[in-house]
């Protein structure tokens, strides 16, 4: 039986946070049994007090608090070693999951799965039905491919775009569902529209240089596997004391 582990990384998503574990947690198809939520707080003191208010409201929750601001990439590699799941699906805490996909995903009984999504503006008003794109960082995928993979390589932004080229480079290709199975939510506090990591940003750029790179390549010139970074969290959901550890952080 699969188990799914949702893999998110949050920093100043506050605002979202609830809509995006709701959307989650009143999926078909999850039971208590077959599904877990792993969230990073990444050193943020807003989310932190967010889970303290809240760290009983949502089945199947772990939290942990990374010790200093790390990338996502590094977030997402340590919370998947983390994982007891046999798959994971890494999300957003921006964003929100239509109502019936993971059953649909789980239907198509696949190991490695992308699907489209609505582009959902800050005003939460204008929905479009992007057909010919997936976001590259919202995506289903076994955890042993993944560690085949040795997880994301360590980037500020687009890490989730190298994974997908390193992969299909080796022959590990992924099946579509062809229709929107979440909203994508725009705003300015996100990766791809921060004026230093978006789409136009030199450092993207320059990590396109490499994308493009892997796509011309051999297999024999770029390995599969990779040696992951891990980052060092708190975990917040076992052992009360360890909220006191974290106030402390946030004092100094």
């Amino acid at each position: 039986m699969k188990k799914i582990s949702f893999i998110l990384a949050t920093y100043k998503n506050v605002a979202y946070i609830d809509e995006c574990l709701k959307s989650i947690t009143e999926q078909e198809g999850l039971t208590e049994g077959n599904y877990e939520i792993l969230l990073g707080i990444d050193n943020c003191r807003d989310t932190f007090f967010w889970f303290l208010n809240n760290k009983d409201k949502y089945k199947n929750l772990k939290c942990f608090w990374f010790v200093k601001k790390s990338k996502v990439s590094i977030i997402q590699n340590t919370l998947v070693d983390l994982s007891s799941g046999t798959h994971l699906i890494f999300f957003g805490t921006d964003d929100i999951m239509i109502p019936g996909a993971i059953r649909k995903i789980l239907d198509l009984n696949k190991n490695y799965i992308r699907y489209y999504y609505y582009n959902f503006n800050q005003e939460g008003i204008e929905k479009t039905w992007l057909t010919t794109n997936y976001i590259d960082g919202s995506f289903f995928i076994s955890k042993e491919i993944f560690q085949q993979a040795g997880g994301y390589i360590d980037w500020v932004c687009s890490s989730d775009s190298e994974l997908i080229h390193r992969l299909n480079l080796h022959n590990i290709n992924f099946d579509i569902i062809p229709e929107p199975l979440f909203y994508y939510r725009r705003h300015n506090k996100s990766l791809t529209e921060d004026l230093n990591t978006n789409h136009k940003s030199q450092l993207r750029i320059e990590y396109f240089k490499w994308i493009d790179f892997i796509k011309k390549s051999q297999p024999s010139a770029i390995p599969l596997k990779i040696k992951p970074v891990i980052g060092t969290y708190i975990e917040l959901t076992k052992n009360i004391s360890n909220l006191f550890i974290v106030l402390k952080f946030l004092k100094k």
